[in-house]
């Protein structure tokens, strides 16, 4: 549900490094990316027009570590895009809808008078001088009063995504030739999230006399990420009925609790916090094949990345994190 949340991805289980992971910037777990015989990242692969994808193999043996070395020792998935196959120009559109609804009504909750109940047998109120007694029966009061809040609720939405995607392919004079582009919308189902992504692809490719083919792809992908401003959707399923958002006056209540240092996630989400990413990478790609004899041939590849990433948080000095 939630967009910029890549996914886990494991083959040859956990290493020793299981309580690193919050520690580094990626997971120790993590296998190998290969992206048409270049290492890759999971963010890159994650974001691939799947549309353009030829195959995916997994390598989890010995074989692995003996091709790509110390680093495949959690395995490898190899990733290889779609070539030039028909020698006729075709232009392909590609829009991948997808729809997502969030179902919160097996969520079996107490309800505020329950809640208190539970809360005053379990001893909460219990105090030698009454310093709760005011807790509990201001409580009781907006129980009493019917009034409840439906926190599971709120900070959800029914949300719209979509991918475009547009290619042209084509042959001629012994040049293969291939141009996509890619724009993707993704939002989750909590309010205010986003993943955008915008992508460029162009291959090239030249056959001489069939001995010599010299390839070259470029490509060009830029990811912009904003999180939720209602934070983490489990703060909202711990929240009480009986607390309300704002006090009689009209005015956000900060924090719940006897502590006072429960937050009030409403109250969060509406001082302007936010945290936002982008991703940019370039990627330039060459290639070549010399056939030297029937079974016999000559191979080199060369590559250069350039990647930049920004990222941007604010958290209002008004928040309930400056409080000790």
């Amino acid at each position: 549900s939630d967009p910029n949340r890549l996914p886990n991805m494991e083959i040859r289980g956990k290493s020793s490094m299981l309580g690193l992971r919050d520690e580094l910037d990626a997971d120790p777990n993590q296998p190998l990316f290969i992206l048409d015989g270049f290492e890759s990242t999971l963010a890159a692969i994650n974001d691939l027009d799947i549309n353009r994808v030829a195959s995916i193999t997994i390598l989890k043996d010995a074989a692995s570590t003996a091709i790509y070395g110390s680093k495949a020792a959690n395995g490898v998935i190899v990733v290889t895009r779609k070539r030039v196959t028909d020698p006729k120009l075709r232009v392909r559109y590609n829009f991948v809808p997808n729809v997502q609804f969030p179902d919160v009504s097996s969520f079996n909750l107490c309800n505020g008078e329950e809640k208190l109940a539970l809360e005053q047998l379990y001893g909460v109120y219990d105090s030698k001088v009454g310093e709760f007694d005011d807790l509990y029966w201001k409580r009781m009061n907006i129980v009493a009063r019917g009034a409840s809040t439906d926190w599971k609720s709120i900070p959800l939405r029914n949300s719209w995504s979509f991918d475009h995607s547009v290619s042209v392919t084509g042959r001629g004079s012994g040049m293969d030739y291939s141009l996509s582009l890619r724009y993707g919308d993704t939002r989750g189902v909590m309010k205010g999230d986003l993943r955008q992504r915008y992508g460029l692809d162009l291959y090239l490719s030249y056959n001489l006399k069939d001995r010599l083919t010299i390839s070259y792809r470029l490509g060009i992908s830029k990811t912009d990420t904003k999180d939720s401003p209602y934070g983490n959707y489990a703060q909202w399923v711990k929240c009480n009925p009986y607390d309300l958002p704002k006090d009689e006056y009209g005015n956000w209540v900060k924090s719940f609790g006897v502590t006072g240092l429960e937050r009030n996630p409403m109250y969060e989400a509406s001082l302007g916090n936010f945290n936002k990413k982008k991703y940019k990478n370039i990627s330039n790609s060459l290639s070549f094949r010399l056939d030297i004899l029937k079974g016999l041939y000559l191979s080199g590849t060369a590559s250069y990345n350039l990647s930049d990433t920004r990222s941007d948080a604010f958290v209002s000095p008004e928040s309930v994190t400056f409080i000790a």
